[in-house]
């Protein structure tokens, strides 16, 4: 699908349900990042959500968007998992930009990251916040993300869903949400 699918400059937020291949992710190269969703932008992309090799067995899923710093390069603003990412089971993960919050700090921010993993809400650090949001104008991928202008980043598992919805949701809604998903709602 071409262009954004949400209004960008808003709230908005983002849920899948993933399973990562552990056999997939102990043949990639340690730093690899795989997407499992994201608005492109030319060169990248304007919004994801990730799953980062970091050490050998060690996985961490994080939401990212980029933005422009106030001298107009282009910067991104992350939110990652305190915890490991498992492997080999189903699980939600579920990506908010809140457009309204402010990070609180004595820069001007134009909104704040939020990552849930499951029902648990992961702390957003001093880098889930910036200035000006770059918009998405390319296709929603899914499955594969891109850097640098080139495609790859290729999803090391399998995505069972994926919703999309205009507004920041509250940790209240990401648990019903969740909770509908396995079934358990």
């Amino acid at each position: 699908m071409k262009g954004p699918v949400v209004d960008e400059s808003g709230s908005f937020t983002v849920s899948a349900s993933v399973e990562l291949d552990s056999k997939a992710l102990e043949e990639k190269p340690l730093g690899y990042t795989g997407q499992i969703a994201g608005q492109r932008t030319d060169n990248e992309s304007a919004w994801a959500l990730w799953v980062t090799k970091f050490a050998n067995g060690m996985y961490q899923w994080k939401f990212t968007r980029t933005g422009f710093d106030s001298d107009g390069q282009v910067e991104s603003a992350e939110v990652m998992a305190e915890e490991l990412a498992e492997t080999d089971t189903w699980v939600e993960v579920t990506g908010v930009y809140d457009a309204q919050e402010s990070s609180g700090s004595a820069d001007a921010t134009y909104g704040q990251l939020h990552l849930y993993v499951g029902t648990s809400h992961q702390p957003s650090g001093p880098n889930s916040a910036f200035t000006a949001a770059q918009p998405g104008s390319d296709e929603l991928a899914i499955g594969r993300g891109a850097k640098g202008g080139a495609t790859g980043n290729y999803l090391p598992g399998s995505l069972q869903s994926l919703k999309i919805w205009t507004g920041a949701m509250t940790s209240d809604q990401v648990s019903a949400e969740v909770q509908a998903a396995s079934g358990a709602g």
